[in-house]
């Protein structure tokens, strides 16, 4: 099974693979970070179940173009879904390609820092479900990999794979934007910041161009920012002043002894938002890589075949 590339919005590549039978379900990856964009297992695997596949780099980050974190990245998945009805081009053959329909089943699996992205887009009615696993919830949470020391590792050990700013790594890091716990004003997020030190991160050169068609961002009836997307794409303010989720359209799967990303954390989201947790008692942190193995892929499979609501 061949993988290909393809680019969205001129700025995001993407590897995407046909499935190995006519279907018009789709799966979208969105990756944790750091780490090297290399799943060719998790592709093929999900293409043999009868799924389109797409595996985007965020902008600013490995072959995309553009500054990473200068949104919030979950708008670069919806730039791929907009697109997505469009047709999309090989760019090794020139070949153009396009889904069977215009309303396909559209699937989001997102790993560590890309489970925001998976639960915030899980909002768009276009998506259907969403599975995130070990999500990040509270940027300001206790980690082993405390966001001010990651924030300095970056450039030194991925150079510029992750082209990004101090500014925004610092609103990254004080959950002002690409945070789940920002839907639920009832939670109270960690007081612990995230601080990038003094002198560290990567700071574009020259003059930045402006930022792809942009949504604007407007403050809920709770402080708690909505994105104002095209076509009413969210939904109203759900129970619990939880802002846009519905939580029978999110499945979680997160360890306990998970040190990167507590557990306790997202325990608390599912619990607000009615999503279907799975807890795993060992497992440490993980991807959407779990996705492959049989028992979580079972769990998946019968997850996407429900009804929503």
């Amino acid at each position: 099974m061949q993988i290909f590339r393809t680019k969205f919005k001129k700025d995001i590549l993407a590897e995407f693979i046909l499935p190995f039978r006519p279907s018009n379900r789709v799966i979208i990856l969105c990756k944790g970070m750091p780490g090297m964009p290399r799943f060719p297992d998790v592709l093929k695997f999900w293409a043999r179940k009868g799924f389109w596949v797409f595996f985007p780099r965020y902008r600013g980050t490995w072959e995309s173009g553009g500054e990473f974190l200068r949104e919030s990245p979950e708008k670069d998945i919806l730039d791929v879904i907009d697109e997505l009805p469009k047709g999309f081009t090989d760019l090794w053959s020139g070949k153009r390609y396009k889904l069977p329909s215009a309303d396909c089943e559209i699937y989001l699996l997102g790993g560590s820092f890309g489970g925001p992205a998976a639960i915030l887009c899980s909002r768009d009615p276009r998506v259907r479900k969403a599975v995130a696993f070990a999500p990040v919830i509270d940027w300001k949470a206790p980690s082993d990999e405390p966001m001010g020391k990651l924030g300095a590792f970056l450039p030194k050990g991925f150079g510029n794979s992750y082209r990004f700013s101090k500014k925004n790594w610092r609103r990254l890091s004080e959950n002002k934007f690409y945070s789940p716990i920002s839907l639920i004003p009832s939670l109270r997020s960690s007081p612990a910041g995230g601080e990038l030190p003094k002198g560290e991160g990567w700071e574009p050169r020259g003059s930045a161009s402006p930022p792809a068609r942009a949504r604007t961002i407007k403050t809920g009836k709770e402080g708690c920012p909505v994105f104002a997307l095209p076509r009413n794409r969210l939904r109203g303010t759900g129970g619990d002043g939880v802002v846009g989720v519905d939580g029978s359209k999110l499945l979680i799967f997160h360890a306990k002894d998970d040190r990167s990303v507590p557990y306790s954390y997202t325990k608390r989201f599912a619990a607000k938002t009615g999503a279907k947790l799975i807890t795993l008692q060992t497992g440490g942190h993980f991807g959407f890589s779990k996705s492959i193995e049989p028992r979580i892929y079972e769990h998946i499979r019968n997850f996407f075949r429900q009804k929503k609501g």
